[in-house]
């Protein structure tokens, strides 16, 4: 790689030759346009960033921080809301809702759902930022329908609302709607929940200006680029207004049960970090020439890739196998920071070795090297 040309990286390819990349607001822009991922990659993207399995007791000691579920309305309705299992007994009416919360002393206000990864410390050069990009799921029991039963599942970003509604009639509904004005209510898609009987696994996610209700794991709704997208500028425009999405679950008319209840994020790709800006970040996008690949990292505020240490923007040299080339002038072979070229590209990872345990040295050192593999997470990449 750039840096010193013998140390092997993994990364994700981002952009390719001809391609002009930029990240905005957490996401990946091709060409001006919002680069969706795969279902199949998304699932493998997803962080869990709160699970009702494991409920917090009580506000964090040394952070303004308490996730839970709080009623907005029809309180009476919900019960067992600091355990795992959430009970519902909503008459027809006015729908019983619950929303997810962060702030111990503003119930009302929406959680705050962050980029926060838990092995990285957080500095002042390294801010923390709100994720749109979100997903709600749960397994739901019904015991007893009411003729014009529902429980729903909603997001709210911005202006936008989302939601998934499972019936009585047992289909399940997507759903739009737009702040302030209530004619704009809108389906977008409905389907049959097959087989009908208990429990259905359900989620809600907003996604890469993609809106996807799934079914068991699967997508069984999604939109289409005609009825939502997100373009450039409402991508900085949200990202300026730093509104954090709205969670909830909503219900009518049943009685019922859920289980696994959970908020998982997307990885979000910063734009800033190490008091810098990058290349192909917001506002300075990065255009590809013939042979040059942009790449990012995983740990997105804290990675070495092609936004900075590929740059030189902290002083990072460039390895000697590209500084002739770094020093040409413009034409073919020079080399651009923010890149790698196509000569530096090994080939394709095809396996996950994940060392899970570094025992204590018997020798006087502080730990041994990671020998042991954690198998649950060692796998093949198809």
């Amino acid at each position: 790689m750039p840096t010193d040309g013998q140390t092997n990286y993994i990364k994700r390819l981002i952009g390719l030759p001809g391609e002009k990349v930029e990240l905005i607001d957490g996401d990946v822009f091709i060409n001006d346009r919002l680069e969706r991922k795969s279902h199949q990659a998304q699932r493998s993207l997803w962080f869990p960033y709160y699970d009702q399995n494991y409920p917090p007791r009580r506000p964090a000691v040394q952070a303004n921080y308490f996730p839970r579920w709080v009623p907005l309305a029809g309180q009476g309705a919900w019960s067992g809301l600091e355990t795992r299992v959430l009970r519902l007994d909503s008459p027809s009416g006015d729908p019983a809702i619950i929303q997810f919360a962060t702030d111990p002393q503003r119930p009302a206000e929406p959680g705050l759902i962050q980029d926060v990864y838990a092995y990285n410390e957080p500095r002042a050069d390294m801010p923390w930022n709100l994720v749109g990009d979100v997903r709600i799921s749960a397994e739901l029991s019904v015991e007893h329908w009411d003729e014009r039963g529902y429980i729903e599942l909603r997001l709210r970003r911005g202006e936008y609302g989302f939601a998934a509604r499972l019936s009585a009639d047992w289909r399940i509904v997507l759903a739009h709607s737009v702040e302030g004005d209530a004619s704009a209510l809108e389906t977008w898609g409905e389907c049959p929940v097959e087989p009908r009987n208990n429990p259905v696994h359900m989620a809600l996610a907003h996604v890469d200006g993609t809106v996807v209700v799934e079914l068991g794991g699967r997508p069984a709704l999604e939109t289409t680029p005609e009825q939502y997208t997100i373009t450039p500028t409402e991508a900085a425009r949200r990202g300026v207004e730093r509104k954090p999405v709205r969670v909830q679950v909503a219900a009518s008319g049943v009685r019922a049960t859920l289980r696994h209840l959970r908020i998982d994020r997307d990885v979000y790709y910063t734009s800033e970090t190490r008091g810098s800006a990058g290349y192909g970040v917001q506002g300075r996008p990065i255009q590809l020439q013939a042979d040059e690949y942009f790449v990012l990292g995983d740990n997105s505020p804290n990675s070495l890739d092609a936004r900075y240490a590929f740059s030189g923007l902290r002083g990072d040299p460039v390895g000697p196998h590209l500084k002739a080339a770094a020093a040409r002038p413009e034409g073919a072979g020079r080399f651009h920071p923010g890149t790698v070229p196509r000569d530096q590209l090994i080939g394709r990872a095809f396996f996950v070795y994940w060392p899970g345990f570094q025992p204590v040295s018997p020798w006087g050192a502080d730990r041994l090297p990671n020998l042991l593999p954690n198998l649950g997470r060692v796998r093949w990449i198809r």
